[in-house]
């Protein structure tokens, strides 16, 4: 787009130019004969032939410093629109609570902001160069390595989870994303990636499935059987000790409350129907029948 303006500009100046160019050759002959004694003499006629000539030399100058002034104003304008939106671009990839780093076609890192120095331990491009798959956890460095290798020869976007430990042994969990940046010619011309760590959702994913996994464990000891239903579609799911303590297994039942309610004792049938029914009306409540 800035390119295209400028070369706007210079097409302008150069039309103008040009105008006033062919106008002054056609009509000025004719006009200093306006202004002329009837057969001037022929050091007269060169005299007011110099004299054209520093006029029109006055006169482009003029117009030239006027057309070049306003493109040079418009110039400015841009590189100072330019200017700011840089530094607010600086501003904002320093403050985001997420790391971010540029690399080069190669794949070697060239930026590196407070955040994602903060992330990796490294303090400079080069050093996060060298050793970057050293402080990767061995477990996930040979995958990471290779994915890695494969996205920048193939110039294609880089989006991996693993743990980084530094020199004290404290292990993190990041997400990587490495966008690929194109050239004008849409050739790839490096990455523009972002760092996030997921250690503090890791630790609550792993105490979730230590907490599910418990929980397993007690319901089986305890011989619980469970059930959940879908209220909008009156879908139902049966534990397989819900449908062992039934005398049940595998597709003996559906997953239709009406399965359900087809093996209620004809005594039991319309409390067990009417206490269900409150207890979907009244979910607060809790639901206990015999």
């Amino acid at each position: 787009m800035i390119r295209f303006s400028s070369n706007q500009r210079a097409i302008r100046i150069a039309a103008i130019y040009l105008i006033f160019g062919i106008a002054w050759i056609f009509l000025s002959d004719r006009i200093l004969l306006q202004f002329l004694p009837q057969g001037p003499l022929e050091s007269e006629l060169s005299q007011y032939q110099t004299w054209k000539g520093w006029f029109f030399v006055a006169i482009t100058g003029i117009l030239l410093f006027w057309l070049s002034r306003g493109s040079m104003i418009a110039q400015d304008s841009t590189l100072s629109r330019l200017a700011a939106a840089e530094n607010n671009y600086r501003e904002l990839i320093m403050n985001v609570p997420v790391g971010i780093y540029h690399t080069d076609r190669l794949g070697s890192p060239v930026y590196l902001n407070a955040q994602a120095t903060e992330i990796t331990g490294f303090a400079t491009p080069e050093e996060y160069a060298g050793k970057w798959l050293d402080r990767i956890h061995v477990d996930d460095r040979d995958r990471i390595a290779k994915a890695w290798q494969r996205a920048v020869e193939r110039g294609h976007q880089f989006h991996q989870e693993y743990r980084i430990q530094d020199t004290q042994g404290l292990v993190r969990w990041i997400v990587d994303v490495a966008h690929p940046e194109l050239d004008d010619n849409a050739q790839f011309n490096g990455y523009l990636g972002t760092l996030t760590d997921i250690s503090d959702l890791r630790i609550t994913q792993q105490i979730e499935n230590e907490l599910q996994e418990r929980l397993h464990i007690a319901i089986e000891s305890a011989h619980v059987g469970l059930w959940d239903l879908n209220i909008q579609t009156n879908e139902v799911w049966f534990s397989e000790e819900w449908k062992q303590q039934l005398g049940l297994k595998g597709d003996d039942i559906g997953n239709k409350l009406s399965e359900w309610q087809s093996r209620l004792h004809p005594a039991d049938a319309e409390q067990a129907s009417h206490a269900l029914q409150l207890f979907i009306r009244h979910p607060e409540t809790d639901l206990y029948s015999e």
